[in-house]
């Protein structure tokens, strides 16, 4: 009775403290976004614009600013389809936000549950929640905004949950949902088979994840995102990084047998040692002590690791995301394990070790990165610099077409056609433009040479100018052009 009424009140410390640590890290990427400084502010228009479409119209429309068929062709997400619903109670960047952050935490609450699981101690159970809650890897993720990638991590978590609990229709449907979320994870259903096998469960546990996320995984590679994208080779965003493999599942193949030295060296190389220090340093690398679980993900190690694009493996980006979990889960079966090896020594000492080694964790991180960026949340002002932008998207009926910077791509992605300005060519009937804004997929050579060309030609007026930030219309009075051309040719002698 007391371990349950103790269960019960660290269940709900956990939910409350998950839902303070939300709104901490809410605040701190919604002050971005108000303040104009939104990371990857481009990725976040990527996933607007077909949400806004799709909640609009029921179709799945092209995403202009980079140029995909939908959102299908980007990466294969049909969790797109579950998220919806929900992105239609209040259109806009801000919900996708909120789902990611939202998933997060949530996953920190699987998290204690699966601790309490396996080591049937509520209070242990507690700490780690608040670990993993407090974790820099997992205060990175939390703040960088909307991907597929990181709406995974709960249905893991929940995977993790019921495989521990045995409960093997539960796993499969959340671990369907996690496959659902990206294209490359569906290869982490393998890892499952292979607990299955080491803990030696039946016959449908050892095969059925490893059958499904296999066949998933060759179908919407090999041949639904082709189609999608109109291509003959594998794969869709992203998979440029891994052509030096092949283009096909036969040259690949051929690669990981032939190109050994290869692949050697790019597992090898001394960043991703780096990255996996990263990951493992906050937990004083506990979790190789519970490496059955540590290699359940083990096609996202190698998918970070043998991207040509180092930045893969780097706490910094998001595609660790899908790790952590497992991490968390190693830990605990360290601990379990742990706590086994001292019994046979010291039942005293098996008791409060486990505990010990938890509080020293949390505390460093509670000393660290990670806790910092928490506490910084509740300590931001918000800079409204959005409110310019307002004054901008009234004057830009949302029928018409856009060419802007990454900056401000998120704020006017709620429409049929958004350009960054490599595709200056597609003739836009607006172009908001800075002087020294990104020019992202251009040369600055060449986004000066255009902007030059554009004012030249007088095909676009200026409609409204707030410091460096200009509105040009197609067609209108362009009267003032001379007097931009001249000062954007003084700002760039």
């Amino acid at each position: 009775m007391k371990r349950r009424v103790l269960f019960y009140f660290c269940f709900f410390f956990v939910v409350i403290m998950a839902g303070l640590a939300g709104s901490s890290f809410f605040k701190i990427i919604d002050s971005r976004y108000y303040a104009t400084t939104f990371p990857w502010a481009e990725d976040l228009g990527i996933f607007n614009q077909p949400f806004w479409l799709f909640t609009q119209t029921g179709e799945l429309a092209p995403i202009t600013i980079r140029g995909y068929n939908n959102i299908l062709a980007n990466h294969f997400s049909p969790i797109f389809f579950f998220l919806a619903p929900f992105y239609a109670l209040q259109p806009g960047p801000q919900i996708l936000l909120m789902m990611v952050i939202g998933g997060l935490c949530l996953s920190a609450v699987i998290i204690f549950l699966l601790a309490n699981k396996i080591l049937s101690k509520p209070f242990q159970a507690l700490l780690i929640a608040a670990a993993y809650i407090t974790y820099l890897p997992f205060v990175k993720v939390a703040t960088l905004g909307f991907r597929m990638g990181l709406i995974s991590v709960p249905f893991l978590s929940l995977g993790l949950l019921c495989y521990f609990s045995a409960n093997f229709w539960a796993m499969m449907l959340a671990l369907i949902l996690a496959a659902f979320c990206k294209e490359e994870v569906p290869l982490i259903l393998i890892g499952f088979s292979l607990l299955a096998c080491y803990h030696r469960r039946r016959w449908y546990w050892r095969l059925t994840p490893a059958l499904f996320g296999l066949f998933y995984f060759v179908l919407v590679v090999g041949f639904v995102m082709p189609w999608l994208n109109n291509s003959s080779i594998a794969g869709g965003a992203g998979f440029e990084t891994y052509r030096y493999l092949g283009s096909s599942f036969r040259e690949i193949a051929g690669s990981f047998v032939f190109s050994l030295p290869k692949i050697f060296e790019m597992l090898t190389r001394e960043h991703v040692f780096v990255f996996l220090h990263q990951i493992l340093i906050p937990l004083f690398y506990l979790p190789i002590l519970g490496w059955p679980v540590l290699l359940v993900p083990l096609s996202q190690y190698l998918v970070i690791s043998l991207a040509s694009y180092t930045y893969y493996a780097s706490i910094s980006y998001w595609y660790f995301a899908p790790l952590l979990p497992f991490t968390f889960a190693a830990m605990i079966i360290a601990l379990k394990n742990i706590e086994g090896w001292s019994g046979r020594a010291n039942k005293r000492l098996a008791k409060i070790l486990p505990t010990v080694i938890i509080i020293i964790i949390l505390a460093s991180n509670l000393m660290g990165a990670g806790f910092k960026e928490i506490k910084r949340g509740f300590d931001l002002k918000y800079n409204k610099k959005i409110a310019k932008l307002e004054e901008f998207i009234k004057l830009i009926p949302p029928e018409d077409s856009l060419l802007t910077h990454t900056t401000y791509i998120p704020y006017f992605s709620a429409r049929s056609w958004i350009y960054l300005p490599s595709d200056w060519n597609k003739e836009p009937e607006y172009l908001l433009l800075e002087f020294s804004g990104d020019p992202f997929l251009l040369s600055r050579e060449d986004f000066n040479r255009k902007f030059c060309k554009m004012l030249e030609s007088n095909e676009y007026g200026l409609v409204k100018r707030e410091g460096q930030l200009m509105l040009f219309k197609k067609g209108a009075c362009s009267d003032g052009n001379q007097q931009i051309l001249s000062e954007f040719l003084r700002r760039n002698r």
